[in-house]
């Protein structure tokens, strides 16, 4: 088997880094995916995120705010907006 590695190093060696890179990119994967778990446990559950079907450069619609604003146990409503650029 050595000999065989010996006999081409330029494969063997972009075989090991390639073997190296997948279990690399395997342990980013994992931890990102515990991190995104943390995130979603630690999250309050008494909010509600909205997302309008139409991008509107005002944020939140007026007449969406005072119909969220109508359910029950709703106590603040807030409108967030992407920033282009």
């Amino acid at each position: 088997m050595r000999s065989a590695l010996l006999r081409r190093p330029a494969e063997a060696a972009l075989i090991l880094l390639a073997v190296t890179f997948g279990f690399a990119l395997l342990g980013f994967m994992l931890a990102l995916n515990a991190t995104s778990r943390a995130f979603i446990d630690s999250a309050r559950s008494d909010r509600i995120y909205v997302n309008s079907r139409f991008s509107s450069p005002n944020g939140l619609p007026l007449a969406l705010e005072q119909q969220i604003k109508a359910i029950a146990g709703v106590t603040g409503v807030g409108a967030a907006r992407w920033v282009y650029g």
